[in-house]
């Protein structure tokens, strides 16, 4: 029975075709869940398959054509991250030097090829793919805001930065948002600090249901959230942030009192140049999120965009 809803993605990153047919024929005899394998001979064919299908494990050889498996980890974790994708590292040879060096540079296990069977493969891969799952659900429990639910701001800016390099390698759009709340001082002032949390809570709840997959809301700073839209341009960001708007408006938090709190926020959107560091256009946001407030409050203000090269194929 399938332990995944979609079949188990493994990429063969190896330059030899006997060694790749053999870790096929021992992959179909030790998996009982449907799989898709794809094969790659050079460490740079295999960066540009994962840029464009992201594998749920690698199997890598040690020696390529244009490099070793060691430089091939430390051009993976560039680009994606440290220890995102699991990685199993396959050598002719049993130096333990290697194995060392591999779990440094974010490999999750190792195997010789004259030892590796069908369930010494399985195991490398279930265990590779576990660690990561395992190491990512310890990122996400210390990323997250316990009280709003969103991530924290340390977490927030390390996954811009990543987006901002898989923009620039995609040619895709990236906008960030910086949302802060209308008079949220006279709330706390008010009412207190509970019913602050409550509205705080509420706004993230927000972000949470109103976000597509892929785009992430981090709290910044007491009532100051940011977030990040990925391929999505200037007049998309706007039609998000104009939602997230009226979304926050529609809350409804109850006083002590018994009356009704209501909730206004001002948003200030901005496309990223991806060219340049993306915490400039957290600045261009957070700009644009004063003029809001400057005119008025409760409204979108978007940042003038950024003026971007002229490629071959639109020129």
């Amino acid at each position: 029975m399938s332990t995944t809803r979609t079949p188990l993605r493994i990429l063969i990153v190896d330059d030899c075709r006997e060694d790749r047919e053999l870790y096929r024929r021992l992959i179909a005899r030790g998996f009982a869940q449907d799989h898709i394998i794809a094969e790659t001979e050079t460490a740079e064919e295999a960066l540009e398959r994962i840029a464009t299908a992201e594998p749920h494990c690698i199997l890598l050889d040690y020696r390529l054509p244009d490099g070793d498996g060691l430089s091939f980890l430390s051009a993976l974790r560039l680009s994606h991250g440290d220890g995102h994708i699991p990685v199993v590292m396959l050598t002719g040879g049993g130096d333990e030097s290697v194995a060392v060096q591999a779990m440094k540079r974010g490999a999750q296990d190792y195997l010789t090829k004259s030892s590796v069977s069908a369930e010494s493969l399985r195991r490398a891969i279930h265990g590779a793919m576990k660690r990561v799952a395992e190491q990512q659900q310890l990122r996400r429990s210390a990323s997250i805001d316990e009280l709003t639910g969103a991530c924290n701001r340390r977490w927030l800016l390390e996954r811009l930065r990543e987006e901002s390099v898989r923009a620039r390698r995609h040619r895709t759009p990236l906008c960030v948002l910086m949302l802060d709340l209308d008079h949220f001082k006279r709330v706390n002032d008010a009412y207190g600090h509970r019913i602050g949390d409550a509205v705080l809570e509420g706004v993230g709840r927000v972000l949470r249901t109103t976000l597509r997959a892929g785009d992430f809301a981090g709290r910044y700073g007491g009532e100051e959230f940011c977030v990040v839209l990925t391929d999505t341009p200037l007049a998309g960001a706007r039609v998000v942030a104009e939602r997230i708007r009226r979304q926050v408006r529609a809350l409804e938090v109850g006083a002590p009192d018994g009356s009704v709190i209501g909730v206004a926020c001002s948003i200030g959107v901005a496309q990223a140049d991806t060219g340049r560091d993306p915490m400039e256009a957290v600045e261009l946001a957070d700009r644009a999120l004063y003029r809001a407030k400057a005119t008025g409050r409760d409204r979108v203000e978007l940042a003038p965009p950024p003026i971007l090269p002229i490629t071959a194929a639109h020129a």
